[in-house]
Formats: structure tokens, C-alpha cells, sequence
């Protein structure tokens, strides 16, 4: 996955994404949070969850760190289909109307 650069640090672009054949959308900025945490995350979090397999994973976040959250949990899901996964997200980024 490629983010764009722009100029503008206040300049979000939206992706598309899709989840087990649910097509959403993702604002760039929470997007390219997530892909930096997760490259640093889940190196260490296989080694947990490898240690402690019946243990199930937990992901919480508030506000922008709801986004990351979410967003996070679907990557977990589909690099790791068979771990024992929840979210809780507060106040997360959503697109209503």
C-alpha cells in the first residue's frame, strides 16, 4: 500500500480498504499511523501470543488512537486469522451521513 505525499500537513486523502469482502473508508493520516505501529507491533505480539496462545489479544483506543485501533484490529485479523482478537475503540474516527 502506497500513501500519497502532499504538501500540506492539514491535507488528509482518503482510501479505500477492504475486509473480508467489506469495502470502507480510511483517512490517510490514521492509516499510515496504523501501518508504522503495526510494523513495529506485530513482530512483538506474535511472540506473546506464540508464549501465551489461549491468551486473547485486546486492542483499546481513544480518539485518534480509536482509529488506529480499529484499523490495526483489521490487519491483526488478516495477518493472524486464527488469534483470539477484540477491539474496543472510544470515540474513534467514523463517517457518518
Amino acid at each position: 500500500m502506497t500513501l500519497p505525499t502532499h504538501s500540506h500537513a492539514l491535507t488528509a486523502h482518503i482510501f479505500y480498504l477492504q475486509f473480508q469482502g467489506v469495502l470502507g473508508l480510511s483517512h490517510s493520516g490514521i492509516l499510515k499511523a496504523t501501518l508504522n505501529k503495526f510494523a513495529t507491533i506485530d513482530p512483538v505480539l506474535t511472540s506473546v501470543v506464540n508464549a501465551h496462545p489461549t491468551y486473547p489479544v485486546l486492542i483499546v483506543g481513544h480518539s485518534l488512537g480509536g482509529g488506529v485501533a480499529q484499523l490495526f484490529t483489521l490487519l491483526t485479523l488478516s495477518s493472524h486469522p486464527d488469534w483470539k482478537i477484540k477491539c474496543f475503540s472510544f470515540g474513534g474516527a467514523n463517517k457518518t451521513g
